[in-house]
């Protein structure tokens, strides 16, 4: 197969995300829609070290690296991997995203709760 194209790794970031939230918290959701929270991206930066091919298998890691009661930043780690057990990994990509919370009525910056806070740091 092909290289993968550079913006699908946007949507592997996503994914890897979602993912993380939903194994610290299942309902973790449902609890940002309850505190009125939204988590755009506003910034993101991605390091193509190799190129990864569309039949590669990928693990990618996600963690945050800063946190306040404004703002979340999250690092990844995108390897290619030999089998679906990651062995044999190979890092291919870096890449970090920007997020600021968001209050999903007024659309406008949102402090959050010290428990929402404390479940995020779950993630570092």
């Amino acid at each position: 197969g092909g290289v993968v194209y550079h913006s699908r790794y946007v949507e592997f970031l996503e994914i890897a995300r979602t993912e993380k939230f939903r194994k610290i918290c299942p309902n973790f959701f449902e609890i940002m829609k309850k505190e009125k929270i939204i988590l755009p991206v506003i910034s993101l930066n991605v390091e193509y070290l190799k190129p990864v091919f569309y039949n590669n298998l990928l693990f990618i890691e996600c963690n945050v690296f800063s946190l306040s009661a404004l703002k979340v930043n999250f690092e990844y780690f995108i390897y290619c991997c030999k089998d679906k057990f990651h062995s044999e990994r190979q890092l291919t990509n870096k890449a970090k995203t920007f997020h600021c919370f968001i209050d999903s009525e007024k659309l406008l910056p949102k402090r959050v709760s010290k428990n929402f806070l404390d479940l995020l740091n779950k993630i570092k």
